[in-house]
């Protein structure tokens, strides 16, 4: 059996140091995707239910302009002759 001098542990340490820092980016790859997949998952489930509540609440208020349409478009103000 070989004993480990100061510089093999050393080296050790560095290969192990090198190997634990990949291991990390991987890890937050792994993390990042799932949170993506998660996002975009609620996006598409809520997206056809904001879009309908949307042109709703656009079509209401286009029917709101509508009947108000002859008060909005007279002047506040007359000029002054």
């Amino acid at each position: 059996m070989e004993t480990m001098t100061l510089s093999d542990c050393i080296e050790l340490f560095k290969t192990f140091r090198k190997r634990q820092e990949g291991q990390t980016m991987a890890e937050y790859a792994v993390v990042l995707g799932v949170i993506t997949l998660a996002v975009v998952g609620i996006f598409a489930a809520l997206g056809t239910g904001i879009g309908s509540k949307i042109t709703a609440l656009n079509a209401k208020d286009h029917g709101a302009r509508s009947a108000a349409g002859s008060i909005m478009s007279r002047p506040l103000l007359s000029p002054r002759s």
